[in-house]
């Protein structure tokens, strides 16, 4: 049984995934706990979106800021999701990926993080659960996934 750490960060920080391999009624499967980029919004940007949102006006520097945060975190995310499948791709076992993802169920991060893996808050219809209570539009950044051959159970 193997437990670790997979770095998705040079700079170290929050941004890694964790993995334990269980053993469970004589079955042995892996947990990867996953934390990916975030966008890094600071306090000025929080103020910038609440100004836009009340008065309409955008100011192209400061939107230019928060688009380059924007790219930037997606773009990592997308590596940090190839890093962690190349890693579950070499897993023996049955494994489940679930963690804080800092992004939506559209974004392609979670959809090629979930390719090929099953969704249990989906099969039970609750895909569209509001985990993240912050700031910033709340959607859900929280995933649960797994290898089609374990059985998860979504309790509301």
């Amino acid at each position: 049984m193997a437990k670790g750490m997979i770095r998705l960060s040079e700079e170290g920080g929050a941004n890694q995934c964790l993995y334990v391999d269980v053993k469970r009624n004589g079955r042995l499967f892996r947990i990867y706990s996953v934390h990916l980029q975030s966008i890094r919004f600071e306090p000025e940007d929080y103020r910038y979106l609440d100004t836009v949102s009340k008065s309409g006006k955008a100011d192209l520097s400061s939107t230019r800021r928060l688009g380059g945060k924007l790219k930037r975190a997606f773009i990592k995310r997308s590596e940090q999701v190839a890093k962690i499948r190349a890693h579950a791709k070499q897993c023996p076992y049955p494994y489940i990926i679930a963690g804080d993802f800092n992004d939506t169920p559209s974004s392609f991060a979670v959809n090629q993080m979930a390719r090929g893996l099953k969704m249990p808050f989906v099969k039970k219809g609750l895909a569209w659960g509001v985990p993240y209570n912050g700031d910033f539009p709340n959607y859900q950044i929280d995933f649960i996934m797994a290898t089609p051959s374990l059985i998860l159970k979504a309790i509301p």
